[in-house]
């Protein structure tokens, strides 16, 4: 009986102990799914947070294109401003330079002009220089007929 007793009461005392096992067993069991959880929990707000973080960028990167494409286009702008000044600018001067090749076309128009009547007033005067000469010669020959006309009178008369 004895031995009967010493085996339950083994019996009792590995049951115990298994149970006391089991329920550690348990227990760390427990805690590993609570821990597991835990860290799906916090994986989980990481990957939320990273989430979040990835959303921020892309916006803020959407927003520095946009920035960038009116940027480009107020410089766009810019440009053809500046082009549409040179334009006026080149207009401005060819104006200028047409004014200009219009002043000098009239300048040698009447140079030509003055250099015409010049001609024409050497010329005059050359008629006018030839003329006297011829009409010097003239009252000469008139003078010398004259005299000879007056001393064949005064021969013949006499």
């Amino acid at each position: 009986v004895r031995d009967a007793e010493g085996r339950a009461n083994r019996l009792d005392f590995l049951r115990e102990e298994l149970e006391s096992k089991v329920a550690n067993a348990r227990e760390r069991a427990h805690i590993a799914e609570a821990t597991l959880s835990e860290a799906m929990l916090e994986a989980g707000r990481q990957i939320q947070a990273a989430s979040e973080v990835a959303q921020k960028a892309d916006s803020r990167a959407s927003s520095e294109r946009a920035r960038a494409r009116d940027l480009v286009a107020q410089e766009r702008a810019a440009i053809q401003l500046r082009v549409a000044e040179f334009d006026r600018e080149a207009a401005r001067s060819h104006q200028e330079v047409a004014s200009l090749a219009v002043q000098l076309a009239e300048s040698r128009l009447a140079r030509t002009r003055l250099e015409e009547q010049l001609a024409g007033a050497e010329g005059k005067r050359h008629l006018r220089e030839k003329a006297r000469s011829q009409l010097g010669q003239n009252l000469r020959k008139n003078t010398v007929g004259k005299a000879l006309g007056a001393s064949a009178n005064k021969s013949i008369g006499a």
